[in-house]
């Protein structure tokens, strides 16, 4: 017979599998093979958790005025992108057709009377030469004010080598064609550069944007899932988001030092919740059985068990009670207490006393085997870690009062605190 059991997990689920759990019911798929090794009724705790969490999640990503404000910079800043390519684009094409039209040119035939009105010498000056760059030069100037003043810009660069440019006409009094062409070869250059590095910013625009919407979603969602020895740690991870989403430019070294700092939370806080479940489920399927088994619960587990050291105790059908402990390191250790009415709890056991705790004891021992067997079926994988005989010296005892005296005692005690105080008289 044993008075005194302690049963331990074969094994828990460690943060892979808790993860793997969160991550799935989080994103409205099915749970993997891995979470299915947890106990079904952990996985509706988790999965009820994560469905209350996701609710208040989005209702709070509606409210955070921080988001708005950030996504209509965000909006913002993607119309103007749209605004500059579409004017790069537009003088590429007027360059490109500047160019068709100088080609043109070039190819009829000069006659004698335009033989006459150019002057053209060994350096091949010419008025054609001019006026390309003046075609040239009304598409740099027509740039608008977002691409003048954008990051990057070739705005800048090329009215420097067209000012060259223009300081060696008014030098030498004429251009080659060749030093046009040139100048055009690089205009080009420089806009297809600037509109590839515009691409390559709304690229990475789009994908911090999308981080960083992850991130606030996962910390809205964690938010409802964290214990409070955990919300500090999360409501510091909320400042840090805060300041990324009021910065006009969101940098993605500080942004991926955030997202390492945030997924080791995550990970504790998905090991902290499939735990509390499994403790929770566990609670619930140790004393849910018992009753079954006809065991009378005289003090039910407290509403959390997340962690801790938790106890319940319930009558073993016949008289004595067992005190269920459901402890820090998610052992659960079963013992069993003499239960004495209205008697010194110091006083020894009686020979009655000791026969029938030890026919409950046995009483037990039989139904532990059952409850045993029942909780492991339901996906809790314990096994008996100690098992041990308690002596009659080392039976804890515990004194109870009938009804009937405790309705005495407390008809005196009430009585004591009505009457008058006793009336004595100097003789």
């Amino acid at each position: 017979m044993s008075g005194h059991i302690i049963v331990a997990p074969v094994c828990l689920a460690d943060i892979e599998v808790a993860s793997s759990l969160l991550a799935s019911l989080t994103s409205g798929i099915e749970s993997t093979e891995k979470c299915e090794e947890l106990a079904a009724a952990v996985r509706e705790l988790v999965a009820l958790r994560a469905e209350t969490a996701q609710e208040k999640a989005g209702k709070d990503k509606v409210r955070a005025a921080q988001w708005l404000d950030h996504q209509a910079r965000q909006q913002r800043k993607m119309d103007l992108f749209r605004d500059i390519e579409a004017a790069i684009e537009g003088a590429e094409k007027r360059l490109s057709a500047a160019g068709l039209r100088e080609a043109r040119a070039t190819a009829t035939p000069i006659t004698s009377a335009e033989q006459g009105f150019l002057t053209l010498g060994q350096h091949d000056k010419s008025e054609a030469a001019v006026r390309r760059l003046q075609d040239v030069t009304a598409i740099i100037d027509g740039l608008p004010p977002a691409i003048r003043d954008a990051d990057g810009s070739p705005y800048p660069a090329l009215v420097r080598q067209r000012q060259r440019l223009e300081e060696r006409l008014a030098a030498s009094g004429g251009l080659t064609s060749d030093d046009v062409q040139a100048f055009e070869n690089v205009v080009g250059a420089s806009f297809a550069r600037f509109r590839q590095e515009l691409d390559r910013r709304r690229e990475t625009r789009l994908r911090v944007a999308a981080r960083i919407e992850t991130a606030l979603d996962d910390v809205l969602l964690y938010e409802g899932l964290a214990y409070p020895e955990q919300q500090a740690e999360l409501s510091a991870l909320r400042g840090q988001l805060t300041a990324l989403l009021n910065a006009e430019e969101i940098l993605e070294g500080p942004l991926a030092l955030f997202e390492n700092r945030l997924k080791a939370l995550k990970s504790a806080i998905d090991l902290a919740v499939v735990r509390g479940a499994h403790r929770s489920a566990l609670c619930e399927s140790i004393t849910r059985n018992l009753r079954d088994m006809a065991y009378e619960e005289i003090l039910a587990f407290p509403g959390d068990v997340s962690a801790g050291t938790q106890e319940a105790v319930l009558r073993i059908p016949g008289g004595e009670l067992l005190h269920v402990t459901l402890q820090a390191d998610d052992q659960a250790a079963f013992h069993v207490v003499h239960e004495r009415r209205g008697a010194d709890e110091h006083a020894p056991l009686t020979p009655q006393e000791w026969a029938h705790h030890n026919a409950q004891e046995a009483r037990w021992c039989s139904d532990f085997k059952e409850l045993l067997r029942r909780i492991v079926a339901e996906g809790f994988p314990y096994r008996v870690a100690l098992e041990e005989n308690v002596s009659e010296q080392s039976v804890k005892i515990v004194t109870v009062e009938t009804a009937d005296e405790l309705l005495t005692r407390e008809a005196e005690e009430q009585r004591e605190r009505t009457d008058p105080p006793e009336t004595r008289y100097l003789s």
